[in-house]
């Protein structure tokens, strides 16, 4: 699976894609490839820059985002292998604002199961295309940052993503 690396403030952000895919962009319109997985590293190589129209896209969407256009992030499509639910509450995860996080008993209700809020958790850690599929504008319900990715420094993540977003 090709991939492509971006240095930005939050470290070597990676995206895998696929460019036969049909995607599904955040509005539901399906697109010519799709990104498949994302995860940012502290350190890392970036690849040499690739010429082929997807990874263009992709580049240039996330050149956008780290610039502070918040939604640039919403034209790229995505897929991601999962069951109906778990794909209804990465569709509902992508309908949220950027700057506007919500909580995991609200992601839940927007995904049409109101009483499901610990699956939706469950399956918001299971999302592989973060950023672009934006779990970590899912926070809990008393407002605090909670978790994301793995230990202290994915909350701190989380939480300087949160800051990026609405300032955007």
């Amino acid at each position: 699976m090709p991939s492509l690396s971006i240095e930005s403030q939050f470290g070597v952000i990676h995206c895998e894609y696929d460019e036969a895919a049909t995607g599904v962009d955040a509005s539901g319109r399906h697109t010519r490839g799709a990104v498949t997985r994302v995860w940012i590293t502290s350190t890392g190589k970036t690849g040499s820059r690739v010429s082929s129209p997807v990874a263009k896209t992709i580049e240039n969407a996330f050149s956008a985002w780290l610039k502070g256009d918040a939604s640039a992030l919403a034209a790229l499509g995505v897929l991601q292998a999962g069951t109906p639910f778990q794909q209804s509450v990465w569709r509902a995860m992508r309908a949220i604002r950027p700057g506007l996080p919500v909580s995991y008993s609200v992601l839940a209700a927007m995904a049409g199961n109101a009483g499901a809020v610990r699956a939706t958790a469950s399956t918001c850690a299971r999302n592989q295309i973060p950023l672009i599929v934006p779990c970590h504008r899912v926070i809990n319900a008393d407002g605090s940052i909670g978790r994301y990715s793995a230990g202290e420094s994915g909350a701190l993540l989380k939480q300087a993503l949160l800051q990026h977003e609405s300032v955007a």
